[in-house]
């Protein structure tokens, strides 16, 4: 079947926005290094640097440098990172194959242990109080004390554990699934003794997965979960379980894949976007009201100035700061790209508006156009002198006072966007739909 798109002039709406003053960086395999648009770890270390575990190696982000490691350039077990834990010693890399670290430029292979994960997803990796490593395989907990490799058993010997964290009194706790009774379960190991509370025996958490773990300053323990019943937001405090669910609280209701604390904030990644809760009030984050690019958020971390970093399942990276993504001359520098940048319009498809972001290493003069199907210049968006920095445009396709000299509609169909700046140009494509 043929479509025919009957074309008329475009109207738009133009807004710079200053680089100081951009909330969101989405960083994909069209626009960064990123070998994979799936997001599973994210580790932020002492010195600020980003630790980003895909699905097809492990980046390593130090300001505007990007380095990829996998199996065919260095000796990582595998190139599916699953989790990460970094610190002054090193980064310790958790893969669908076993256990590695890197540190100063050499990797760690730990052969004699291997055995002990038998070639094991390793689902968590943790530091206790005590700088002791505590890593979770599919089967297996472990103790890293220096040299010496530990394995924790539980009464049950189930094992299928889903996540880890350390309270404030460096005691572990532990979210582990019994697919035999299908019924997940909480541990906590003190030191000496495992104790345990199985989530069927609370009717909101029968079937549920303990997928997320996470502790707030004042030793509360946040439970995050996914499963037959769908998402839930668990607090414990001295034993007192309180959940959240779509039906009791404004939460969404998707499974949840992670939390992360900031000072009295939760953050929650969810099957159904970012989500923000005080303790009072919820704020969700999606496709639908943000440019976040995928509203399975799947690993969360936060970098010294506050920047909010997301790993989603299949739309890359994210990098998120409510009134600004904070810079520094020590950190990386957000509005000073290394090189051009041209990225994906936000929404795609859209009606009416839609966002456009470009970014410039260079002063120079910088222009940004529309074109229709047929390679007809429909609007300019930008024909102006800049200093180097991010930039955003709207466009508009509703037409009105604010048309840029056009007052007719766009009809759907597929346009383009070209960045013009120098002798670099490049080109992206839009589709307005009605």
């Amino acid at each position: 079947m043929n479509l025919k798109i009957i074309i008329v002039f475009a109207v738009l709406v133009l807004e710079t926005i200053n680089a100081q003053q951009i909330e969101w960086l989405v960083y994909d395999t069209t626009n960064s290094s990123l070998p994979d648009n799936q997001i599973h770890a994210i580790a932020v270390d002492e010195n600020n640097i980003k630790w980003i575990g895909t699905a097809k190696g492990l980046v390593r982000i130090d300001g505007s440098n990007w380095e990829v490691f996998n199996t065919e350039n260095s000796e990582i077990p595998s190139s599916a990172v699953h989790s990460l834990y970094a610190d002054s010693k090193g980064v310790f890399v958790g893969t669908d194959s076993g256990l590695a670290k890197y540190y100063e430029g050499k990797w760690m292979l730990f052969d004699k242990e291997k055995t002990i994960f038998e070639s094991q997803l390793i689902v968590d990796i943790i530091k206790d109080k005590e700088n002791n490593y505590w890593v979770a395989g599919e089967l297996n907990l472990i103790k890293i004390d220096g040299g010496t490799w530990e394995v924790l058993t539980n009464e049950s010997a189930i094992g299928n554990y889903q996540s880890l964290v350390v309270d404030n009194n460096n005691h572990i706790w532990a979210g582990d699934f019994n697919h035999a009774s299908f019924n997940g379960i909480l541990w906590e190991y003190n030191g000496v003794k495992w104790n345990y509370s199985k989530l069927n025996d609370y009717p909101d958490l029968i079937s549920s997965f303990p997928y997320a773990l996470a502790v707030d300053s004042n030793n509360v323990v946040w439970m995050g979960t996914g499963g037959t019943p769908g998402g839930r937001l668990v607090k414990i405090e001295n034993n007192n379980w309180q959940t959240y669910t779509s039906l009791n609280s404004d939460f969404p209701g998707g499974g949840i894949n992670s939390i992360l604390i900031e000072d009295s904030v939760k953050w929650i990644g969810s099957s159904k976007g970012l989500v923000s809760f005080n303790g009072k009030e919820w704020k969700v984050f999606n496709r639908g009201n943000s440019e976040l690019p995928d509203d399975w958020v799947y690993t969360l971390a936060i970098d010294k100035y506050g920047n909010k970093w997301i790993g989603t399942i299949s739309g890359g990276l994210t990098v998120y700061k409510e009134n600004g993504i904070v810079t520094s001359n020590q950190g990386p520098d957000y509005s000073k790209p290394s090189e051009f940048q041209l990225f994906q319009n936000f929404p795609n498809p859209f009606n009416p508006r839609t966002t456009i972001q470009f970014g410039i290493p260079t002063e120079g003069k910088v222009t940004i156009k529309i074109f229709d199907i047929m390679g007809r210049e429909v609007a300019t968006l930008v024909n102006e002198h800049k200093a180097p920095g991010e930039y955003k445009v709207e466009f508009s396709a509703e037409g009105g006072s604010a048309s840029g000299g056009n007052s007719s509609k766009l009809a759907s169909g597929i346009y383009f966007y070209r960045l013009q700046a120098g002798d670099f140009i490049s080109s992206r494509k839009l589709i307005l739909l009605k």
